[in-house]
């Protein structure tokens, strides 16, 4: 599995993580606030559209920041003008 770490996804997936009012309790969390922890984003393959503003993870997507994860066999982030649009994941 091929690992992607992309920081221009960074601030758009804190976003909308704090968008849906996820919070953590983890003491290592209160010492980093939730948007300045990393984003991990692994997957089998990533195709990305820098000028669409579009990035469609393919195959065993595994997002991770923080103590939040979120797995689907495809998520799709639109991010037009480098501004986080939507998120959406499908899958198991």
């Amino acid at each position: 599995m091929q690992s992607f770490t992309l920081f221009k996804n960074f601030c758009k997936l804190t976003s909308l993580l704090l968008l849906i009012g996820f919070s953590t309790n983890s003491p290592a969390a209160e010492k980093t606030p939730f948007n300045k922890q990393p984003v991990e984003i692994q997957a089998d393959s990533l195709i990305a559209q820098e000028l669409k503003g579009s990035s469609n993870y393919r195959g065993n997507v595994h997002v991770k920041q923080g103590d939040f994860e979120l797995f689907g066999e495809n998520v799709l982030i639109n991010h037009p003008n480098n501004e986080l649009s939507d998120l959406k994941a499908t899958g198991k």
